[in-house]
């Protein structure tokens, strides 16, 4: 059955809505030198910032927000930052959407929060290749794609983050959607997906969705910490230069009801220097100064 359908019998049997406004305090853009500052700007990533280099490629309306209320709507972008004082706990950083960001700051007290932001942009062949093996769909619609190089400095080798993915999709376990509608979410180091939880990758139909009440989005992906339980942390090895990330995130099979995904940067690991060579040289200056006055006792004895 189509979800616009299942969104109006819905509406019927519960009644019409009374959005509010959140604690989460977010900020629309396509600027990247805004997402650059929110991800890495005031962490201890142990990224090179001045090595960064990014490339966005998202959507935008200009009339974003809910069915039936447009004093809920506004123009927006699938970017954004968003602040500390939000409904989940975790850093500010920054936000992408299948819809727009705008909307993750309304709180829809109606069963399905049904984003009008859904354009239906089909994503290239390469999202697709990418975003399968996480949603187990082959078209996707509505992709964000943040794409990052960047160096390290010295001594870090490794680079973390925190998640939230929050999501309005029904899971398979509702009579009235087919088992397909599973937007998913990619964090790639270096061409290697990281973001799994419990051996799953982060997607709407994971095992650990649950359903959440005072919050924008119908459920998020628990098991996690934080408020909600809904923080997750990733981290992987990096190189010390030409290392590449990919955030991305699509709706699969259609452009309709949305999924959004906070990500703030954590601190990195510094590689593990052991220093044999101090002890080593401790060691022989010991040695040699035995060695020394054993030399000189053998000299006294023959003499």
């Amino acid at each position: 059955m189509n979800k616009l359908i299942i969104f109006f019998i819905q509406l019927i049997l519960f009644g019409i809505y009374t959005p509010t406004v959140s604690a989460t305090t977010i900020t629309s853009t396509q600027d990247v030198s805004l997402l650059k500052d929110a991800l890495f700007g005031n962490s201890l990533s142990g990224i090179d910032y001045d090595s960064i280099n990014i490339s966005l490629s998202g959507h935008s309306c200009s009339d974003c927000g809910f069915l039936f209320d447009s004093s809920a709507r506004s123009p927006s972008t699938s970017t954004g930052t968003f602040s500390d004082d939000n409904e989940y706990g975790i850093n500010s950083g920054l936000i992408i959407s299948t819809g727009g960001v705008s909307e993750s700051v309304i709180e829809a007290d109606y069963p399905s929060s049904y984003g009008l932001t859904g354009d239906g942009i089909p994503a290239t062949l390469q999202q697709n290749e990418l975003l399968e093996p996480i949603s187990g769909a082959k078209t996707h619609f509505d992709v964000t794609q943040i794409t990052i190089n960047f160096d390290m400095l010295l001594g870090f080798d490794s680079l973390a983050f925190d998640v939230v993915f929050a999501s309005d999709e029904e899971p398979t376990t509702s009579p009235d959607l087919p088992p397909f509608f599973t937007d998913g979410f990619g964090l790639f180091i270096n061409d290697i997906n990281i973001a799994f939880v419990d051996g799953q990758p982060i997607f709407a139909d994971h095992e650990n969705m649950e359903t959440t009440s005072g919050t924008r989005y119908e459920s998020v992906l628990g098991g996690g910490v934080g408020l909600l339980n809904s923080i997750h942390s990733f981290s992987a090895p990096v190189n010390a230069t030409d290392n590449k990330l990919i955030l991305i995130l699509g709706d699969a099979l259609d452009g309709e009801v949305q999924s959004a995904v906070f990500i703030s940067a954590s601190s990195g690991r510094r590689r593990v220097v052991s220093e044999p060579s101090v002890f080593l040289l401790f060691g022989t200056g010991l040695l040699g100064v035995f060695l020394l006055a054993r030399h000189k006792k053998n000299m006294v004895i023959q003499s």
